[in-house]
């Protein structure tokens, strides 16, 4: 394995284990709250005008990963309660 991937893989435990408690306790306010700041990284990895490099698009991409790991167990732990997918009004 190499450092980025190490890097990567660390970065998503990390995100899992910030917002564990959270998620476990609210996952829709969670899933809200993921929505802007994944798109916020979407964009910021797209547009490289600040020549962040292999670093900084490792640590972009760790983000990345470790929100979407924390929006995958957000949605898993709604379908086990029955809440997913949202029924529309």
């Amino acid at each position: 394995m190499n450092w980025d991937s190490i890097y990567k893989a660390e970065t998503v435990e990390d995100m899992l284990e910030i917002f564990h408690d959270e998620v476990q306790r609210d996952p829709k306010q969670v899933l809200s709250k993921l929505a802007l700041d994944l798109e916020t990284l979407y964009v910021r990895f797209d547009n490289n005008q600040e020549q962040r490099g292999l670093v900084g698009d490792c640590n972009l991409l760790g983000q990345i990963t470790g929100l979407e790991a924390v929006r995958a167990e957000c949605i898993t732990l709604l379908k086990e309660r029955g809440e997913w997918p949202p029924k529309r009004n």
